[in-house]
């Protein structure tokens, strides 16, 4: 479980950035817990270190009590069966090749830079504090000044995040 959790130390960055557009979204979980005991949950507080604009954070959490709260869980300070964590980082730059067209004329192949991102959930285990679940979605990372349309990212991307949570009972 620990490697489990190296391995996303290193999602800890801005999202005030936005994220457009969202895809390798995935998850991950421990494979012996029991989902359906994971009613309850409340949030461990984000570190300083994240320097996220406090206004994301907002928009992360009531995305994911949007979402929670749709499959039946219920936020609560008072015993909590899980804790959430939030991680984001910046993963780094993807570059790429353009070979547009202008005006049906190829041009000088040209090369592009776009940063990615990530946005992790992890779900922790209230009482062990062991790691239960984890999703995450990697973006390309482009400015977006307007908080209506920073909030709509952080919503999509909290929904693609949460669409595999609570994972299906093993067999």
């Amino acid at each position: 479980m620990r490697r489990f959790s190296t391995f996303f130390v290193l999602l800890m960055v801005v999202i005030t950035i936005g994220c457009y557009p969202i895809y390798g979204v995935g998850y991950d979980y421990d494979k012996k817990s029991d989902f359906a005991q994971y009613r309850s949950y409340d949030w461990l507080p984000i570190s300083p270190e994240a320097w996220m604009k406090n206004s994301d954070v907002k928009y992360i959490e009531e995305a994911v009590n949007t979402q929670l709260e749709a499959k039946g869980r219920k936020m609560s300070s008072k015993n909590p069966d899980f804790l959430v964590s939030v991680q984001v980082a910046k993963d780094g730059e993807l570059r790429v090749t353009d070979y547009s067209l202008l005006y049906g004329q190829p041009v000088e192949p040209g090369k592009r830079v776009h940063k990615e991102g990530t946005l992790a959930l992890d779900f922790v285990d209230a009482k062990s504090r062991n790691l239960i679940w984890r999703g995450w979605a990697r973006a390309e990372l482009r400015q977006i000044k307007a908080p209506e349309k920073r909030a709509q990212r952080i919503n999509s991307a909290v929904e693609k995040i949460l669409g595999n949570f609570p994972p299906a009972p093993s067999k």
